[in-house]
C-alpha cells in the first residue's frame, strides 16, 4: 500500500458550509437583480429610480411607525391591565384579611370559657351579668372601627349590647342576615350590608359567631355580633386605593356596594347587575374596558377570599393610556426625521452603488479563485467546523476517502463514517485520536498510523491537522 498525504484543515469556511447551494442560488439571484437594476438605470436614468426608492422607503418607514405605535400601545395596555389585575387581587386579599381578623376576634371572644360559663348561667347572677357585659365591651374595643357588640339568644332576641342602647334591647333580630348565616351553618359568618337599628342607624355588616356550651357545638347558648360600619370599610379601602393610585369598590355577597366612590349617603346601593360584580361573585377574576356615565375606564375585578365578596379596581382610560399617546407623538416625529434621513441617504446610495457593485464582483472572483486553488491541490483538503461536522472536501480528498462529505456526522462519528482503522489492524481508529478531533481540542497533529477502508482496498494515510 502506498502512503497518501491528506491535509485536514480546521475552522469555519463559510463559502463552502452545508447549505451553500442555497446561498449560491441567492447570490445568483442577487446578480440577476443587479444586472436588471443596472439596465433600468441605463434606460430610464437614476432620478425616477431614486424617487421610487424614496417613496418605498417612506412607506416602509410609515408602516414601521404604525406597527411600532400598535405594539407600544398594546404593551402599555398590557402593563396597565397587569397593574389593575394585581391591584385588584392584592386589595381583595387585604380586604379579606381585615374582615377575617374581625371575625377571628369575635370567634375568640365567643369561645372564651369565662364568657360561655356566664352565658350558661343565663346571666342571672350579678357576677355572670358583669362578665357578659364586660366581655361585650372588650369585644367592641378589640375590633377596631366597630360600632357595637351585640348578644342575642338562640331565638334572635337581643339581650345585651355594648355600648348600651336601651332602644334595641329585647327586640328580635332573627330576620337579619348575620343571624340566619350563623344559624344555617352553626359557624362564624360575615353578613351582607344592612341598616342597623342601633343608635344612629349606621350602614353596616354583621360579624357574628355562635356561642356553644362546650366544644361539641351541640347546645347553642347565644350569638355574638359586632356591628361593623360600612364607614370603616370605606376608610381602609380608601387607604388601599391611595397606595395603588386606583379607584377601589367593595361589594358584599348580595351585590350591595360597601365601599367606593358611589357608596354611602345613608342608602345601601345594589350593583348586582354590573357584569364585573356578577363575575367576581362567581369566583372569577378579569380585566377590561368599562363605561359608566359617559366616561370610559379600565377596570379589574376579583373575589374577596373566604367572604364571597367582590372587589373592583379601575382607572380613567385616558389617564392610564397617556403613555401610549406620548408614544404616538414621539414615533411620528421620529418618522419625519427618518424620512429626511432617507432622502439624504438615497443620494449617497446612488454615489456608492457603483463602488459596492465593483467590490462585490471582486469578492466573487476571489472566492472562485480560492475554490479553484483548493480543488487543484495535489493533497486532500478536508474541513470541519467548530462543532466537528464536515463542511468541505476538495476533489482529491473525496477520491482519497472514497466518499464525499457526510455533513450530519459529528467529530465522534468520523472514524465510523469514513471507516478509519488503526494501520495494520482491524481495530477501528479511536474516535478521540482522530486528527481533526485532537485539532479541535487545540493540538497541532501529524499522524501516519491510520488507514481508510475503501471498496478497492485499504489506503494508508498521513494526516496533518
Amino acid at each position: 500500500m502506498g502512503v497518501v498525504h491528506v491535509l485536514a484543515v480546521l475552522g469555519p469556511m463559510r463559502p463552502w458550509c452545508p447549505g451553500g447551494d442555497v446561498r449560491n442560488r441567492a447570490r445568483q439571484g442577487s446578480e440577476i437583480e443587479i444586472r436588471q437594476l443596472t439596465a433600468h438605470l441605463r434606460r430610464a436614468g437614476s432620478l425616477p429610480l431614486l424617487f421610487t426608492s424614496g417613496l418605498l422607503c417612506f412607506l416602509t418607514t410609515l408602516a414601521m411607525a404604525v406597527l411600532s405605535i400598535q405594539i407600544g400601545t398594546e404593551s402599555i395596555r398590557h402593563q396597565v391591565d397587569a397593574r389593575l389585575s394585581t391591584s385588584a387581587n392584592l386589595s381583595a386579599g387585604l380586604v379579606g384579611t381585615r374582615m377575617l381578623e374581625a371575625l377571628n376576634v369575635t370567634t375568640a371572644f365567643a369561645n372564651a370559657p369565662g364568657f360561655r360559663t356566664a352565658l350558661a348561667d343565663g346571666g342571672q347572677s350579678a357576677d355572670s351579668f358583669s362578665v357578659i357585659r364586660a366581655s361585650l365591651a372588650q369585644l367592641q374595643s378589640a375590633v377596631a372601627g366597630s360600632r357595637a357588640a351585640v348578644l342575642v339568644d338562640p331565638a334572635g332576641n337581643l339581650t345585651d349590647v355594648q355600648p348600651l342602647d336601651p332602644n334595641v334591647v329585647g327586640r328580635n333580630f332573627s330576620q337579619r342576615d348575620w343571624y340566619r348565616g350563623v344559624m344555617a351553618g352553626h359557624a362564624p359568618y360575615v353578613s351582607e350590608a344592612y341598616v342597623s337599628a342601633y343608635a344612629g342607624h349606621p350602614l353596616a355588616v354583621g360579624v357574628a359567631a355562635p356561642v356553644f356550651s362546650d366544644g361539641t357545638g351541640r347546645q347553642l347558648l347565644a350569638i355574638v355580633e359586632v356591628i361593623y360600619p360600612m364607614q370603616t370599610i370605606q376608610a381602609f379601602t380608601d387607604q388601599f386605593a391611595a397606595s395603588s393610585q386606583l379607584t377601589l369598590s367593595v361589594v358584599d355577597q348580595r351585590g350591595h356596594l360597601l365601599a367606593g366612590p358611589a357608596a354611602g349617603s345613608g342608602v345601601i346601593r345594589s350593583v348586582s347587575s354590573d357584569p364585573r360584580v356578577r363575575a367576581a361573585l362567581g369566583g372569577r377574576s378579569g380585566v377590561g374596558d368599562f363605561s359608566s356615565g359617559g366616561s370610559r375606564a379600565l377596570s379589574a375585578y376579583a373575589p374577596v377570599p373566604k367572604l364571597g365578596w367582590a372587589l373592583l379596581s379601575q382607572v380613567d382610560r385616558g389617564q392610564a393610556l397617556a403613555g401610549a399617546t406620548r408614544l404616538q407623538t414621539n414615533v411620528m416625529v421620529l418618522t419625519g426625521v427618518l424620512s429626511l434621513v432617507i432622502v439624504a441617504g438615497l443620494a449617497m446610495i446612488a454615489v456608492n452603488r457603483g463602488r459596492r457593485l465593483g467590490a462585490e464582483r471582486d469578492l466573487r472572483e476571489q472566492v472562485q479563485q480560492g475554490r479553484q486553488l483548493l480543488d487543484g491541490l495535489p493533497v486532500g483538503v478536508f474541513v470541519v467546523g467548530a462543532d466537528g461536522r464536515p463542511t468541505y472536501a476538495n476533489e482529491m480528498s473525496t477520491q482519497i476517502l472514497g466518499r464525499g462529505l457526510a455533513p450530519d456526522a459529528d467529530a465522534t462519528q468520523l472514524a465510523e463514517v469514513y471507516r478509519v482503522y488503526t494501520a495494520g489492524t482491524d481495530d477501528p481508529y479511536p474516535a478521540d485520536r482522530i486528527p481533526v478531533v485532537r485539532a479541535l481540542a487545540g493540538e497541532q497533529v501529524r499522524v501516519d498510523d491510520l488507514e481508510i477502508a475503501r471498496e478497492d482496498g485499504r489506503v494508508a494515510l498521513e494526516v496533518w491537522a
